[in-house]
């Protein structure tokens, strides 16, 4: 009976077309079968294991969605949600909800890190007047610093007020390139005090621009200046990450007090920047990963 129904169905072109359905149902089911039970085990133990992505990302290269690192892991090549939401890396509810292959940029820290060096050749002592002297700040809004020279290397800068008779309150904006090679900004004002200090260090200085003052600024004069903070071409994620430095070929003690993990600097009040020092700084960097 049984041959006799397959035999009909082959003879038969909706019987036939019928049978195509089926299997083709049938190979769906297998496939899905597979992405979802058997390709992250054999990804997981092929591709080199997990990724640990701590205070990381991780974004389809179309923008299709962002993905938090949780308390999951990510594999290279993984199956993951294609949808315009929020998932968390690592919950199988939501990485398989809606399979689909897409390349990864991974944003973070990688296992394994090799070490980055960083080089500043011929440092200048600290020089409160280095990068301005005596901007006279009672001239009409904006005052647009004049920029005498750019920092050494990048390091952070100096604001100081010679005088400020006049001015009771004001508004600074320091534009440039950090150490990392982003263009950042960073706004003093009179809450900053009549001396500051920038967070990034920069290793160029785009603008500097008074916008806003309280009172005339007659006789108020300003030096801008670099310290003895430099900055880092990398991403620092913690201080121990910082392992050695050398000053004029000579090791100098690594302070972990002296590494700022939010704006990537390396303080050198310790070791002491002297006329035309050099010095090396060894670091596990940041380091992205694409796939």
């Amino acid at each position: 009976m049984i041959k006799n129904i397959f035999r009909r169905l082959f003879k038969n072109k909706e019987g036939q077309r019928g049978l195509a359905a089926i299997l083709v149902l049938i190979g769906g089911a297998i496939v899905t079968l597979i992405v979802v039970a058997v390709l992250p085990p054999i990804n997981e133990a092929v591709m080199g294991g997990a990724w640990t992505i701590p205070t990381a990302r991780v974004e389809v290269n179309d923008g299709g969605y962002t993905a938090d690192d949780g308390a999951g892991s990510v594999y290279v090549d993984d199956v993951i949600p294609n949808a315009d939401s929020t998932y968390t890396v690592g919950d199988l509810a939501n990485e398989f909800s809606e399979a689909h292959f897409d390349d990864l940029y991974l944003l973070g820290s990688y296992v394994g890190t090799a070490g980055i060096s960083d080089l500043f050749l011929d440092c200048i002592v600290i020089t409160a007047q280095h990068v301005r002297a005596g901007e006279d700040l009672s001239a009409g809004l904006p005052i647009t610093f004049t920029l005498t020279l750019q920092p050494d290397v990048p390091r952070t800068l100096s604001g100081h007020f010679v005088a400020h008779a006049n001015i009771t309150a004001y508004t600074i904006t320091v534009t440039g390139i950090n150490s990392r090679g982003d263009a950042v900004n960073e706004v003093l004002t009179d809450a900053d005090g009549w001396d500051w200090e920038t967070n990034w260090a920069y290793a160029k200085i785009t603008s500097i621009i008074m916008s806003a003052r309280t009172g005339g600024g007659v006789g108020d004069t300003m030096d801008i200046g670099i310290t003895d903070v430099l900055g880092l071409s990398n991403n620092v994620n913690l201080a121990a990450d910082v392992y050695k430095i050398k000053k004029n070929n000579t090791d100098e003690a690594v302070v972990a007090g002296d590494v700022n993990v939010t704006y990537d600097t390396y303080d050198m009040a310790t070791a002491v920047i002297g006329a035309a020092d050099d010095f090396t700084i060894w670091y596990n960097g940041n380091i992205s990963y694409a796939d």
